[in-house]
């Protein structure tokens, strides 16, 4: 069976992502805010935020594009796993 997980591209990505700063996470954020989708590359710096406005900024931008997406309603994920194992 192939491994589809490349475990040493994930860690290089983590690595990377702890030195990314405040004006890239801003384009990160910008993108999300955008709509265009955000991959592995764009969420694994979010992971690493220190800075508290820049936390502000992220759950803020999370609670709008929760609201615009969902509105004023919860909504719950249950996840369905099928294998043929």
């Amino acid at each position: 069976m192939h491994n589809f997980i490349n475990d040493k591209e994930i860690w290089d990505i983590i690595e990377a992502s702890k030195k990314v700063d405040k004006v890239e996470i801003r384009d990160i954020l910008q993108k999300a805010e955008e709509g265009n989708g955000l991959n592995l590359r764009d969420i694994s710096p979010l992971l690493y935020i220190q800075d508290k406005d820049l936390e502000d900024e992220l759950f803020d931008l999370a609670k709008r594009i929760k609201e615009k997406i969902y509105g004023n309603r919860i909504v719950i994920f249950v996840p369905l796993y099928l294998s043929n194992e």
